[in-house]
């Protein structure tokens, strides 16, 4: 069985979310047509707006997900708070998200059978004239309490979806308090509904938007290093890794034909996605992919992989790698472009996501780690893969190395056996 989680799908979300400026509508009615302002999401596809809270920690966010159905993402907040100091720091995130999935002839009921995907207490209420189902429960984790809850309804051959996952409880009340004063309308009066404050909003179009990445983009340039035994060395980034011993090295099209089916098994053919996929790529490569086993092996669990990943910095001209590790807000938000990859499911009731920080021969490291649950094709039942992403700059790149494992002790047992080093600089002192 092929890892369930593959590379690209993290990549592709990371590297897009946030990166496209805004732009307006098409004129052709789809579901993430919208319109946003500082107090109110107006959804012209359904005819309804949903108030926002005025909580400045809270700021737009495009999440990706893996779904069994025909699904469209329409709207996203997110607020992460780091505590007990920053280096092996835990980030408590809030995520709030509204989702529509397609449903043929969806009824109250199946939007009652979409709330009972999660553990908690199901109630049927009524919000803006409609009919609701209302799923909440929380729990104690290692990071401390998570509440979890989800808004559904049946409108138009879907379901639409309000979902909120906090450690924060204030914050988790006031956004349910928004969810409860939603009001709906008929949407050819969506832009008088939503004022002339809001500014046109539709994710699925941000993501088309590819200005962002240089025509120029150098990573297809790099040099792609050589191998020698299990020891990876790159002199254009002064870099060597020795990953462990017997593992196999996969080649150019292997890479390629796993990165092409990642795209596929977590969008689709999602035309928006394809644009930001392709984008990705002008912006990315892999230098390094090895695995325990061959792909295509048959195994049980998830093939434990290693990905080296060069980013071509030029693709982010408002972001730059933090130098120190006194720079605490260039540390999060680099860590958060990278994160973002495990935002959709990583942020979950299973687990959450830490930021952690390091240093190897003066190059500080940023360590992003967390799980996820995900069902490969083929299967029925979901697979838990651990990963952890430990990012770095070398020159003008940013390298990032995706570890992935069947388990948190296979996860640790994969960088304990590995080694990385650098090219010593020409003033460096001692060995």
């Amino acid at each position: 069985m092929r890892s369930a989680l593959i590379t690209a799908c993290f990549l592709v979300a990371s590297l897009g979310t946030g990166a496209f400026a805004q732009s307006g509508a098409p004129a052709r009615a789809m579901p993430e047509n919208g319109f946003v302002s500082r107090s109110q999401y107006t959804n012209a596809f359904f005819g309804f707006s949903l108030p926002l809270p005025e909580d400045p920690t809270l700021t737009e966010a495009q999440l990706s997900f893996k779904r069994d159905t025909p699904s469209h993402f329409l709207f996203g907040l997110k607020c992460e708070k780091v505590t007990d100091g920053f280096f092996n720091a835990h980030a408590k995130v809030t995520v709030f998200y509204v989702n529509a999935e397609a449903i043929s002839n969806a009824s109250p009921e199946d939007a009652r059978k979409v709330a009972l995907r999660g553990d908690g207490n199901l109630t049927n209420i009524k919000i803006g004239g409609k009919e609701f189902w209302k799923r909440e429960s929380e729990e104690k984790v290692p990071e401390g309490k998570m509440w979890s809850t989800v808004f559904t309804t049946a409108l138009n051959g879907y379901v639409l979806q309000f979902e909120i996952e906090s450690f924060d409880k204030k914050l988790t009340e006031q956004l349910q308090r928004c969810i409860d004063k939603i009001t709906f309308f008929d949407p050819a009066k969506a832009e008088e509904v939503a004022g002339t404050a809001s500014r046109p909003y539709n994710p699925a179009a941000n993501v088309a938007q590819t200005s962002f990445v240089p025509s120029n983009s150098r990573v297809g340039q790099l040099d792609p290093g050589v191998f020698s035994g299990n020891t990876y060395t790159n002199d254009a980034l002064g870099l060597r890794y020795q990953f462990p011993a017997e593992w196999i090295i996969e080649n150019k099209a292997t890479v390629d034909k796993k990165i092409e089916a990642g795209h596929q098994f977590a969008f689709g053919d999602d035309p928006a996605a394809a644009q930001e996929h392709e984008a990705t790529w002008q912006c990315a490569r892999v230098l390094l992919s090895v695995t325990k086993d061959a792909s295509g092996t048959a195994v049980e669990e998830v093939n434990p992989t290693i990905e080296v990943i060069a980013i071509d910095s030029a693709c982010f001209p408002g972001s730059h790698f933090p130098t120190s590790a006194d720079d605490h807000n260039a540390i999060l938000d680099t860590a958060r472009q990278f994160s973002e990859s495990l935002g959709g499911e990583v942020f979950s009731r299973e687990s959450q996501s830490s930021t952690s920080g390091f240093v190897i021969q003066g190059h500080l490291f940023l360590s992003i780690s967390g799980s996820m649950s995900a069902t490969p094709m083929g299967r029925t039942v979901p697979v838990k893969n651990f990963v952890s992403l430990d990012v770095t700059q070398a020159g003008d790149y940013w390298v990032a190395w995706m570890f992935i494992s069947g388990s948190q002790a296979g996860l640790s047992e994969i960088k304990n056996n590995t080694r990385i080093a650098f090219r010593l600089q020409a003033t460096a002192a001692g060995p």
